[in-house]
């Protein structure tokens, strides 16, 4: 969510086994979502209403908020839905995109930090831990990742032994 609440629309297929698309729509504030109706084509229409003033436009009638709450209407494509879907379901894109948020969420986890943070400034501690954990092939037990981010110089002096 970007917000307080957000409008939704969410696909499921003609069977109720699988989903087809979910998404949300919605900036910082509250956006509620009032209608949904859908084409012969497949493609949604997402009516609601909006309290954001950064919420998500491209050629706006009304370029900017006026007033408490706004309506918006907005086409969800169908094919575009599906193509983005697959991607983020793509195997080989999920295993190489594991080992770079594993790696991250070492660094805010055990380091408490970003890894461009001082003491490093150029990413080179995070593309070490990255290369080996991609060593391997993504086996963060066999990297013996966890114990190697709790045993290390930087981990022991900053939170003790």
């Amino acid at each position: 969510m970007g917000g307080v609440a957000d409008a939704f629309a969410t696909k499921i297929n003609a069977a109720g086994s699988a989903l087809v698309y979910s998404t949300y729509l919605g900036g910082s504030q509250y956006d509620q979502g009032a209608g949904i109706a859908v084409d012969t084509s497949g493609n949604a229409y997402l009516t609601g209403t909006t309290r954001s003033t950064n919420f998500p436009t491209a050629g706006p009638i009304q370029a900017a908020n006026g007033g408490f709450d706004d309506a918006f209407a907005t086409k969800i494509n169908a094919a575009r839905s599906r193509a983005l879907r697959d991607v983020a379901e793509n195997y080989s894109l999920q295993q190489q995109e594991f080992n770079r948020a594993f790696v991250l969420m070492q660094f805010f986890g055990y380091l408490r930090r970003n890894p461009n943070d001082p003491q490093d400034t150029d990413y080179t501690g995070y593309e070490f831990w990255l290369n080996k954990l991609n060593q391997f092939n993504g086996n963060f037990v066999a990297a013996e990742m966890v114990k190697a981010f709790i045993t290390s110089v930087e981990y022991r002096q900053r939170f003790g032994p």
